[in-house]
Parts: structure tokens; sequence; C-alpha cells
């Protein structure tokens, strides 16, 4: 799959994702944890250390190792399993729950923005974003 972007596009959406970016990690130093930033940790952090949690449902089974799908009754393990990149490179802190949204947040825009102008065109892109 191939885009084209003009040079106007490439510049306006740079300018967007800065904004966002600017945007997202003005507070990124702030002191204190949203409960579902630390309900995502504590699911990370027994995966790292490979303790043994009590499984809600059967485990995925792979390489005679057992992978939880579900962290807890109602909070599947996706997010558990997506922060354990930032918790290798960033360490187990604040700063790198709070980088993975933003990070995340990042990839949600442009697969927004490169969707709508496939399915739509340029303008409904932008407008998307």
């Amino acid at each position: 799959m191939r885009y084209k972007f003009k040079k106007i596009e490439l510049v306006s959406l740079f300018i967007l994702l800065s904004f966002y970016l600017i945007s997202a990690t003005k507070d990124l130093g702030l002191p204190g944890l949203n409960s579902d930033e630390a309900f995502n940790a504590t699911g990370t952090i027994n995966l790292i250390k490979n303790k043994d949690t009590p499984y809600i449902a059967p485990p995925l089974n792979l390489f005679d190792r057992e992978f939880p799908l579900m962290i807890n009754p109602y909070h599947g393990g996706l997010g558990a399993y997506l922060l354990i990149p930032f918790f290798f490179l960033f360490g187990v802190n604040v700063f790198s729950l709070r980088i993975a949204s933003i990070s995340f947040g990042l990839l949600t825009l442009i697969f927004t923005y490169l969707l709508a102008k496939k399915f739509f065109n340029r303008q409904v892109a932008f407008i998307a974003i």
C-alpha cells in the first residue's frame, strides 16, 4: 500500500502531530498516578517478574509458558503486554506509563489520518485528526 503525500500535506500533518506531542508532554512530569495507569502497571509488573497470578480465563500456552489473557475480571491483558517494552526501556516508573500512552495516542492519530485519507479524502483526514 503506497501513499502519495504532497509537501504541504506533510508539513500540515507534522504541525498537527507536533501540537499533540507538545500538549500531551506538557504535564508529563507531574506527580501522582491515575488509577487506570496503575491498574495496567500492576499487571505488567506481574508479567515481567513471572509472578503467578490467579487466572480469570484459561491462559494461552506458547513455548512452554503461560500467558494470561485476562489480568482482572474486567480487564484484558493487552494493555499489560503493550507496556512491557516501555518498562524495559525506561524502567518501572510513572514516566514510562505516560510515555506509552502518548506513543499509542500518536500512533492512533497517524492511523486515523491514513484510514480517513484512504476511504474518504485528504480534507476528511485532516478533520478526523
